[in-house]
């Protein structure tokens, strides 16, 4: 990438490819020397549906401590796209959207997220984060989501912890 003489803005903190299924994906120890995070997903499920869900939650917080806001839009052979969905404010874990079902079809169906985390070493306020997630399942079927969360805790985020709501993540994920 040209970063027109520029410092690189990104450094890779951790990455993974998952060579068995699992249901649960976890980063602990995060460095705490930075301010924010962006952590990118592709892959796929291996379920019995076409699509799952998938969460993530901070320092394995599994109270009622997260609220969120989607929109999103779906197509299903020309179906009027939907635009609004309202996660509650007493959720259990952040929405990071859905995931293409392996089983449905072809490996090369692929679920993409990007979610970023302003401020997720602060001690003194509640985190943020900003979430992209696509799905194309097929020529007639496609899904794209952007979702705001807010996790109301002050603590810094030291863990993050990524689990399916549908079992469970497949071979080959990043």
């Amino acid at each position: 990438v040209n970063n027109y003489g520029a410092a690189s803005t990104y450094v890779k903190l951790a990455s993974t490819t998952l060579t068995a299924t699992t249901s649960t994906i976890t980063f602990s120890n995060l460095p705490q020397g930075y301010t924010d995070l962006r952590f990118v997903i592709s892959g796929n499920q291996y379920t019995s549906a076409s699509y799952g869900g998938y969460q993530l939650r901070y320092n394995s917080d599994s109270g009622s401590n997260y609220s969120s806001v989607s929109m999103y839009s779906n197509t299903t052979q020309g179906a009027t796209p939907q635009s609004y969905s309202n996660n509650g404010s007493s959720a259990t874990s952040v929405s990071l959207g859905t995931m293409v079902d392996f089983t449905a079809g072809s490996n090369t169906w692929v679920s993409h997220t990007a979610v970023d985390i302003m401020s997720y070493s602060n001690t003194t306020a509640y985190k943020t984060c900003l979430v992209s997630n696509s799905m194309i399942q097929s020529g007639d079927y496609s899904y794209v989501q952007r979702s705001i969360s807010t996790w109301r805790s002050t603590s810094a985020i030291t863990s993050l912890s990524f689990h399916t709501t549908d079992p469970p993540f497949n071979v080959g994920l990043t």
